[in-house]
């Protein structure tokens, strides 16, 4: 199976969970209400992952260097199942207990999300035979975030207008349960499918070589690790900072209006308006965003990954700017938001 797939379906499905949430939410409003599904409990269930991956980052980021990354990518996939799971047939004995089970879910599958990063973009980085291919592999790789986002919007929509797609709160509790557990259990799917790649996938031939020479270098000098470490941080410390603290920035802007915007669309445009009208704009959004991954991909090695971050975060802010100054106006037409 192409190496690309193998590693680019890891990211497809860690955006496809993360983001169905986006959907879930409007439907899990509608079904519980405002006083059970109230502001603090959506943060509860909407962070959940979020948290769940930053633990899954700093755990497999770690265990992928010391026992590989095929192995822990195999792990990462059982998380991403096994929290799938859970989390469509999440059940807690009352409505908030219900709610609370999906929090404890949605944690797991954070943590197998999480894992997912760090593991896929090193060993897509290890593959590549030059500094350009390397560039566009990763690239490529991250682009299926996109696709996996606009996946689980398009998903969404189609799926209420299959099952709830009469006016705003008309819609029956037990079909816009079936809805929310259905887009749960459409998101296991895919990772059954990719563990079963990786099991059949070998680990990296600059992985290999890299752990040759890090035993070698432990059986020379037992401070080996240590030093390899200080090494890093000494030589590429303030690189480090910049490149983690920007996407530590932007992750900031990035999972909130991907995990939240069609909560606003809720609110913005017609009033009270419906869910299949809230998800169809949804789709819209997500589908927006996607051309910018392939343009990243095309430039990439054309003007520079600086460059074209900086392009990025520069239209950012001047489009964050103009909501948050003009907010009344936006807000009354959706097609301006």
């Amino acid at each position: 199976m192409n190496k690309f797939l193998v590693r680019g379906l890891g990211f497809f499905n860690d955006a496809y969970d993360l983001f169905v949430m986006n959907v879930v939410n409007v439907v899990l409003t509608e079904q519980y209400g405002k006083d059970v599904y109230t502001s603090n409990m959506k943060s509860w269930v909407s962070a959940a992952a979020l948290i769940g991956a930053v633990v899954g980052q700093v755990a497999f980021g770690y265990l992928g260097d010391v026992f590989g990354r095929r192995v822990n990518m195999i792990a990462t996939c059982a998380l991403l199942i096994f929290g799938g799971i859970l989390c469509t047939v999440a059940y807690g004995g009352s409505p908030s207990g219900t709610l609370w089970f999906l929090v404890v879910a949605r944690f797991i599958l954070g943590i197998g999300i999480g894992g997912e990063y760090p593991l896929a973009a090193s060993s897509t980085a290890e593959d590549a035979t030059s500094v350009a291919d390397r560039n566009q592999r990763v690239a490529l790789t991250f682009s299926l975030q996109g696709v996996g986002s606009l996946t689980a919007a398009i998903l969404g929509n189609l799926i209420i207008q299959a099952l709830a797609n009469g006016d705003k709160d008309q819609n029956s509790d037990s079909r816009l349960e079936t809805v929310w557990r259905l887009l749960f259990g459409i998101g296991v799917v895919p990772a059954i499918v990719v563990c079963y790649w990786r099991i059949t996938a070998e680990e990296t031939d600059a992985y290999k070589a890299a752990e040759e020479r890090r035993q070698a270098a432990a059986v020379a000098n037992p401070n080996a690790s240590k030093a390899r470490l200080m090494f890093i941080i000494r030589n590429y410390g303030v690189s480090l900072l910049g490149t983690a603290g920007t996407w530590f920035l932007f992750d900031i802007v990035f999972y909130a209006q991907n995990l939240f915007s069609a909560s606003i669309l809720s609110v913005v445009g017609v009033h009270n308006a419906s869910l299949q009208v809230v998800t169809t704009q949804n789709a819209f959004v997500a589908l927006m965003a996607l051309p910018g991954y392939y343009v990243a991909v095309y430039f990439i090695n054309r003007l520079g990954r600086k460059v074209i971050q900086l392009q990025g975060f520069v239209v950012m802010t001047i489009l964050f700017l103009v909501l948050a100054i003009f907010w009344d106006d936006i807000k009354e037409e959706a097609v301006l938001f």
